[in-house]
């Protein structure tokens, strides 16, 4: 499946866990209960929307091998459940934000596979 993520997913307020990996494609808003999101591999495409800042218990968020382009929000470093962030392969560029490193170096998010060909990351696994 391929195109932007939809909005709809956004009503799912009680959603603890979703693993939608290549199969179809998932919405950003309210996301206040999900726990696990992995969309790896789904053609998806766009910016990566700000708002995924407020599932604020999320623990898991792999975005690998899609189209998302634009930088990472700044808006991720509210995640501070977050331990393992992945978004290696996409279009993504920049600088990693430094809210995000900041959860990294306080022993919050454990990993960080990033594609550093195209983002600048001073914390990330690169790969």
């Amino acid at each position: 499946m391929g195109g932007m993520i939809p909005l709809a997913l956004g009503q799912l307020t009680s959603l603890a866990y979703l693993n939608w990996n290549t199969c179809a494609s998932m919405d950003h808003c309210l996301l206040v209960s999900l726990k696990f999101l992995d969309v790896s591999f789904n053609n998806l495409d766009g910016a990566l929307p700000k708002e995924l800042g407020s599932a604020t218990i999320l623990t898991t968020l792999g975005l690998a091998y899609n189209k998302f382009d634009g930088p990472i929000p700044s808006e991720f470093g509210l995640l501070t459940n977050l331990k393992e962030l992945v978004i290696q392969n996409t279009n993504l560029v920049g600088v990693m934000p430094q809210e995000i490193c900041t959860l990294r170096q306080e022993g919050i998010l454990e990993s960080i596979t990033a594609s550093c060909d195209k983002i600048v990351c001073t914390c990330c696994d690169c790969n």
